[in-house]
Parts: structure tokens; C-alpha cells; sequence
């Protein structure tokens, strides 16, 4: 019952993860200027839930998630279906998928933690770079703008490194 409680609550926390932006500072680099970035906490969460259980419950709710949205339940900020797996968006839920994977593995199969946290990191970085390049080669090289990946990859690993630094000293 417990296992099922916290499958319940990564679901859910996910979900809410998908449908959120975080309005947090950003540069414009063709106006010079200050301006607002919306941060999508998706990759940070699915990082965090990888790390805090001992069971890989960001996987299994990612799955549960991802067959909710193919039967057509708008879970994802652009809708639900079987067609989402044509969206640009769709490269990120495979690497979130294989970032979870990958990080619990880090995370509870190894025995130095300095190389579990380096690896976790650079997971997250791959997991950036392959959600990028799925939305060009999909969208037909279309590319996103060069402040949006930058501040997303940059407030992702600032973020996941603030989280593992904490983690660490509770550990």
C-alpha cells in the first residue's frame, strides 16, 4: 500500500511538474536586456524523485504517465493522445524516461558518491542535449533559440547541483 502511495505521489508531483512554468530571470541576448524566463521544472523533478527513493519510482510513473497521455489524457503541455509522439516536446519524455533510469542506477549501484553525483550530472546534461536535438531533427531543423536551451540547461544543473549538495549532507 505504502509502494502504491508513493507511486501516487510521484505521479502526481510529475504531472504538476509538466503543467508548470516557473517565472525566473533570463537574458535576451538580441535586445540586452533583463527579462523573464520561464523555467519548466520537469528534468529537476524527475532528477530529485531518481535520487530520494530506493525504488525507481520516477520510472514507473513516468510509464504510467506516458500510457495515460497516449490513451489521450492532456497530461503534457501540449495535450495528450498517440499523436503526441510526432510533438517536438516527445524527445524530452524519452530522456526523462532514460534519465531516471540512469541516475538511480548512478545513485544506488555506486560506491563512490563524487562519481555518482558527476554522473548524475552529466545524465542531466545528456538528457538537455537529447530533448534539444529530438525538437530539431522532429520539428525539421527548426532550432529553438539559443537563450531558451541555455537557460533551461543552466537553471537545471544549478538546481540539480544545489539538490545533490543537500542531499549529500544528510547523508
Amino acid at each position: 500500500m505504502l509502494t502504491l502511495a508513493k507511486i501516487s505521489f510521484c505521479i502526481v508531483f510529475l504531472v504538476f511538474a509538466f503543467l508548470s512554468q516557473i517565472p525566473l530571470f533570463g537574458f535576451d541576448f538580441q535586445s540586452f536586456e533583463w527579462g523573464l524566463f520561464l523555467y519548466s521544472p520537469t528534468l529537476l523533478v524527475v532528477f530529485i524523485l531518481s535520487h530520494i527513493f530506493k525504488h525507481n519510482y520516477a520510472f514507473i510513473s513516468l510509464i504510467c504517465i506516458l500510457i495515460a497521455v497516449l490513451f489521450g489524457l492532456p497530461l503534457f503541455s501540449f495535450g495528450g493522445g498517440w499523436q503526441y509522439i510526432l510533438q517536438p516536446s516527445f524527445g524530452y519524455i524519452l530522456a526523462m524516461i532514460f534519465m531516471s533510469m540512469m541516475v538511480f542506477y548512478h545513485n544506488y549501484h555506486s560506491e563512490n558518491k563524487e562519481n555518482c553525483c558527476r554522473n548524475s550530472i552529466l545524465t542531466l546534461l545528456f538528457a538537455n542535449l537529447f530533448g534539444v536535438l529530438y525538437f530539431i531533427l522532429s520539428n525539421h531543423l527548426s532550432f529553438i533559440p539559443v537563450n531558451i536551451f541555455a537557460f533551461q540547461l543552466i537553471f537545471d544543473l544549478v538546481f540539480a547541483m544545489i539538490f545533490l549538495w543537500l542531499f549529500k549532507k544528510n547523508q
